[in-house]
């Protein structure tokens, strides 16, 4: 009897198409994970909780899968698993790319066009009734500390403001703190689920001779006018809260307020959408252009402003108060993204050229 052990034979090294199986399976597994992180709207994975937050938070999401891959290489000198795991970092690795590429693309593009916009605006003298200033703001409930805003607005020539999760007394009241009383009117008030301090709010300017849209239902917590250049509606959608597989209250009321606006008709739809601009809830039911994106602030967050007292780094926030606007009516010129005391939006201001865009 030999009770001497037989030496173990090599590992037969995988050769041709048996190695890239394992790598072709991980990448596979990879483009299902980083789609489902990163692309949850491309999956139909568009109203489903959980994914729909995904989705609102590009920024951050990316930055944390980007920040994890070097981490996760390292499991890469274990033997076994690594062809699989290779491919399968590999495939999220490439879709992380294309995710910042898309943040850069938002904010390299969008200042071009900014500045494109801008250089154009200056071309020729303005005349009254050429320009409108809009500012759509979340000032929070139980905010009355605004004044500032309202202010600054208002030096910023503004003609039309939306505020969302106010009420028409509280609004009344800092109107006459600030001396503003003689230039705006409450023209159009929705309030929001019966609670008067969550109210949308819409102030313009006499001179555009407003007058509310009631004519017609319109969608959830919104409010709109007819002016001298156009219809203004003010939104606040509801949000993406429900304790259910499926957002389809907030699917629905996003839809419908977008689609508020149409080419053509010489709209614009602002206020807080709670949606960003990879939902297709937001873009995927109107042909109407979105000022933020075209003013170069699709990376600067409106939300959260600042979170348990501490201010929120923009590029890190979610962008999802916006104004949309037709192009063939309007050419958005100038924005910014503005603080809100109190509040933990930001909100949006906007100076469009009317007429300036008209298309054929």
């Amino acid at each position: 009897m030999n009770d001497r052990a037989e030496p173990r034979r090599p590992a037969r090294r995988r050769t041709g198409a048996g190695a890239l199986r394992p790598v072709l399976l991980g990448v596979i597994g990879g483009a299902v994970l980083g789609g489902a992180v990163l692309f949850p709207d491309a999956l139909g994975l568009r109203t489903i909780t959980g994914f729909v937050h995904l989705s609102a938070l590009r920024a951050p999401v990316t930055l944390v899968v980007l920040v994890l891959l070097p981490v996760l290489a390292l499991l890469l000198r274990f033997p076994r698993p690594r062809r699989v795991l290779a491919g399968l970092l590999g495939g999220i690795a490439v879709l992380a790319l294309a995710s910042a590429g898309i943040l850069v693309d938002r904010a390299v593009a969008g200042a071009a066009r900014a500045e494109s916009a801008a250089a154009g605006s200056g071309s020729a003298a303005k005349q009254p009734g050429d320009t409108l200033t809009v500012l759509t703001a979340n000032v929070l409930i139980g905010n009355s500390g605004y004044d500032s805003v309202l202010v600054d607005a208002a030096d910023a020539g503004a003609d039309v403001i939306a505020l969302q999760e106010t009420s028409p007394a509280i609004a009344a009241q800092i109107l006459h703190r600030t001396g503003l009383s003689a230039d705006y009117a409450i023209a159009a008030v929705s309030v929001r689920s019966g609670v008067d301090t969550a109210a949308t709010i819409l102030l313009v300017r006499p001179a555009l001779e407003p007058a509310e849209i009631d004519g017609t239902p319109l969608p959830f917590a919104t409010a709109g006018v007819r002016t001298t250049v156009g219809d203004v509606y003010a939104v606040h959608t509801y949000a993406p809260i429900d304790l259910a597989p499926r957002q389809f209250n907030w699917w629905r009321s996003v839809s419908e307020s977008a689609a508020l606006c149409r080419a053509g008709e010489g709209t614009l739809v602002v206020g807080d959408f709670n949606a960003a601009l990879d939902h297709h809830a937001l873009h995927g039911h109107t042909d109407c252009a979105d000022a933020g994106a075209e003013l170069g602030m699709g990376v600067t967050g409106t939300w959260p402003a600042a979170v348990r007292g501490m201010a929120w780094p923009r590029p890190l926030g979610t962008v999802i108060d916006h104004q949309l606007f037709d192009p063939r009516t309007f050419g958005a010129q100038h924005g910014r993204v503005v603080d809100i005391p109190g509040s933990d939006h930001r909100g949006v201001l906007v100076e469009y050229r009317v007429g300036a865009m008209m298309e054929p």
